[in-house]
């Protein structure tokens, strides 16, 4: 029996990827990924054409579902192949590289590579709710680290791999009829012959539902350290990094902006212009003047200006101020009327 998918649209805020790839001109263009089949090919209906003699009329489809993207080969002369981003890289570190067929399709990973003829499409994973930070940050966390918390986070996924392909969202070629449930990630490697037992997919996916949420944790460890990407339950580790103790109640922009900036006012830390760049970037941009020339000021002696709407805010830049200037030096705080 023939699976139909039924047809899915977004708007441009909900994508499900993107296809980024140059064309016969050399420029570089996007593609969205708002449907959830995706036509690649030179056929005049085709929902991305691209014009070469290489490319068959209808060459590769893409499905797009909620859980990812999958590529499929649609049979033409020359088939579809798909390159491995470094993060999905074989044993020795080096890209793999696959060729499509009609019957399996494969699930694209950030930054994979489909090549059709002289075409490379590389594919960027879509962050979920129009946010810098990727999903796989905020669903695969696991902050207390307890067997019971584990259990929970294995049971979910278990149900996620179970579920994620619904007849909804099901791709309409469907997966091997002795399979009960959809196949895992981890049974393409198998050789053929196992792709299609059931009870090896099964064994295989008790496994995937325990260690997948590690996989994307450790494929996003990058975004963990990145204080514009990081959890915000992180921020305060990561101020700890730079020297940095910041107020609870700040806005969370506020916060990582003072993370990301902090470390380039160290570098000229003691200076004048040092304290006027820190206290900038505490004060979200504010007007500071630091003034040490005054005829008026005591030897060894300088005076900042601030705004007076940070009046509400002297204490703790009065703790800044005495933690960055030189040892040797008294300051006076003015503030000025806005």
């Amino acid at each position: 029996m023939q699976l139909e998918l039924r047809e899915h649209v977004r708007g441009p805020d909900q994508e499900y990827g993107v296809l980024t790839y140059t064309d016969q001109e050399g420029r570089l263009q996007r593609y969205p990924l708002t449907r959830s089949k995706i036509i690649i090919g030179r056929w005049s209906e085709a929902d991305l054409r691209l014009e070469a003699p290489e490319v068959a009329e209808r060459h590769a489809q893409i499905a797009c579902t909620n859980q990812g993207c999958y590529l499929y080969d649609l049979g033409g002369k020359n088939p579809t192949q798909l390159r491995r981003s470094t993060r999905h890289a074989d044993t020795n570190g080096a890209p793999t590289q696959e060729v499509m067929n009609e019957r399996s399709g494969s699930l694209l990973h950030d930054n994979d590579e489909i090549l059709i003829g002289r075409f490379i499409l590389r594919y960027r994973r879509r962050i979920s709710g129009g946010s810098v930070l990727p999903p796989e940050v905020e669903a695969a966390r696991w902050r207390s680290g307890t067997p019971q918390r584990a259990m929970r986070e294995a049971n979910l996924h278990w149900n996620f791999l179970i579920q994620r392909r619904n007849l909804e969202e099901r791709p309409f070629w469907g997966y091997p009829a002795g399979l009960r449930h959809p196949p895992g990630e981890y049974l393409r490697y198998l050789p053929p012959l196992f792709q299609e037992d059931d009870v090896v997919n099964t064994f295989l996916l008790a496994f995937e539902a325990i260690l997948a949420p590690l996989e994307r944790t450790i494929d996003w460890i990058d975004a963990y350290l990145h204080p514009t990407l990081a959890p915000r339950s992180l921020l305060p580790w990561l101020a700890s990094w730079v020297d940095v103790e910041l107020p609870a109640d700040w806005p969370e922009a506020r916060q990582r902006r003072v993370i990301a900036g902090v470390a380039r006012c160290y570098a000229l830390r003691g200076t004048r212009r040092g304290l006027e760049d820190l206290l900038r970037l505490f004060t979200d941009g504010a007007s500071i003047e630091v003034d040490d020339q005054a005829a008026d000021l005591p030897p060894r002696t300088f005076r900042i200006t601030v705004p007076a709407h940070l009046k509400d805010e002297e204490s703790f830049l009065r703790r800044l101020i005495e933690r960055e200037k030189p040892a040797h030096c008294r300051y006076e705080l003015h503030f000025r009327a806005d």
